[in-house]
């Protein structure tokens, strides 16, 4: 090393030194050569640098299909494939949590409606990876795999036979140093206990798998979290000479933090200009409301003024409205009356005296073909709290209460 070569020349990814200088200078010297994939590194919605490697080794080696496979993907906004649907790529999404699939289907709902994004929701074995692949009607060469299950990652590429990816994308174990060969006991029910090392393999484990299986080890990233694969035949002499964990390996840099400014709430891409978000919820309140509550798995809001505007995303070919509300039975059995007008788009649809603390507005829509958003003002008569008619300590002015949650497009014909 040379004697004007300082920690602080070295140490250039994060505040400290993780794992050994060794590991900073191995990085630096590599990054020299223009055949490393570190310098194409950036952060758009992936996790850390993987958008732009990835971007990186598809402008080497082109792209055929432009169909991707990730699994382990939580919300999907933070995810190794989000980029590739804007450059107009498709393809399936697995996640074992059903919360998270959930807010996939809201989040990326408008790729996912024309068919460009399919989810599975499953929990990933070595044993049902195969089947689930079929089953949701992939299999053959695709362009890329991105695998991250923190766990039995590793077990799991062994398995899969129906795929022919042409670069694989895999998190490995970033602490242990390349030369030494680990792996975590296969457990089919394993749930990586968050910050441990008991958590999927080390580099050079994935290497001699990969080449096992005809594929290069590439580059790795610069947080030393996931490394990157290109099946050999595509390889040539398009990537770093060395294709050796010894060679490519960057330690697990915790603390190095890659930042893309704004966070991400949704996906978008596909969205139409003239409805913006309300491609993504079905719904959007948009004044004289309190915040959503949710109780039971049903999802309800009140109103907060005595005129509440929310817009409406109208399924094609929807027929009328179902949407139920619910109102306390002491404000009812009250002597002065509670009274409810319903205008959609402006025009007065509906006008009712509430009798019943639970019960259903039918409103019949009348669209065009170009429009799909309706747009609803709930006017009530007058305005309570809870503390004054209940005994609650809640203070809140309150009107009527909507349940979005139950909320349903009607297609048939009502009379």
């Amino acid at each position: 090393m040379s004697e004007k070569m300082t920690i602080e020349d070295n140490v250039r990814f994060s505040g400290i030194i993780e794992g050994g200088l060794c590991w900073d200078v191995l990085s630096k010297e590599r990054m020299q050569n223009s055949k490393a994939l570190e310098p194409y590194g950036y952060k758009v919605y992936s996790q850390n640098d993987e958008d732009g490697i990835i971007h990186e080794i598809f402008k080497r080696i082109g792209t055929t299909n432009k169909i991707f496979i990730e699994f382990g993907v939580q919300n999907g906004l933070e995810s190794n494939c989000h980029l590739l649907l804007f450059y107009g790529w498709s393809g399936l999404w697995i996640e074992g949590s059903e919360d998270f699939c959930k807010e996939i289907g809201i989040r990326f709902r408008p790729v996912i409606e024309k068919g460009q994004l399919k989810v599975a929701n499953c929990f990933i074995t070595k044993d049902n990876i195969n089947e689930i692949f079929i089953r949701e009607g992939f299999s053959g060469e695709i362009d890329l795999l991105s695998i991250d299950i923190d766990g039995n990652d590793l077990y799991v590429w062994e398995a899969i036979d129906v795929i022919n990816p042409r670069v694989v994308v895999i998190e490995y174990n970033g602490k242990f140093p390349p030369d030494l060969e680990w792996k975590q006991a296969y457990d089919p029910s394993h749930v990586w206990h968050v910050g441990t090392d008991w958590q999927g393999a080390s580099l050079k484990s994935y290497e001699i798998l990969g080449r096992n299986k005809g594929y290069q080890l590439v580059g790795t990233d610069l947080r030393g979290c996931n490394a990157f694969f290109v099946r050999r035949d595509l390889a040539g002499d398009l990537f770093y000479e060395l294709d050796t964990a010894e060679a490519l390996y960057n330690p697990l840099r915790i603390n190095l933090e890659f930042k893309s400014n704004h966070s991400a709430e949704y996906c978008l891409v596909g969205q139409k200009e003239n409805l913006g978000i309300y491609n993504y919820h079905s719904y959007r309140l948009m004044e004289g409301f309190h915040q959503e509550e949710t109780e039971n798995e049903i999802t309800h809001v009140w109103t907060s003024a005595m005129r509440s505007i929310f817009r409406l995303l109208i399924e094609a070919g929807t027929k009328a409205i179902k949407i139920p509300y619910t109102l306390s039975d002491k404000i009812i059995s009250k002597r002065s009356s509670f009274e409810v007008s319903i205008h959609v788009n402006g025009c007065e649809e509906l006008k009712q005296k509430i009798c019943s603390p639970v019960g259903t507005w039918i409103i019949p829509v009348n669209l065009s073909q170009s429009e799909s958003v309706l747009e609803l003002m709930i006017c009530t008569s007058r305005l309570w709290r809870p503390c004054d008619l209940l005994g609650t300590e809640d203070s809140r002015s309150l009107g009527i209460a909507i349940v979005l949650s139950k909320i349903e497009m009607i297609k048939e014909d009502i009379t």
